[in-house]
């Protein structure tokens, strides 16, 4: 987190209220300990755990099966739009 103000140039500006391109200029950057603390900390934990993806069981020869949703989406996304690309040309 920081402290900002408008920069000189702008503020002599004659057109400050109605540009959208002003500058800032930093003063000051506030520290907290909590937000140093998170920042040290290594995020491995993160990278180790799995990604949160929706299953669904489904029936295949009889058996229940666990897929992703993701995957059947994109399987029938695929089929249904393969046959609405243009085949004739180049």
């Amino acid at each position: 987190m920081g402290l900002s103000k408008l920069s000189e140039e702008c503020k002599n500006c004659p057109f400050v209220e109605k540009c959208k391109n002003k500058r800032m200029e930093a003063l000051a950057y506030m520290t907290e300990p909590q937000v140093l603390a998170n920042a040290a900390d290594p995020s491995s934990e993160n990278l180790a755990a799995p990604l949160l993806r929706e299953t669904v069981t489904i029936m295949i020869n009889g058996t229940p099966t666990q897929v992703y949703k993701d995957e059947i989406e994109k399987q029938l996304y695929s089929q249904l739009y393969s046959g609405l690309g243009l085949k004739f040309g180049s």
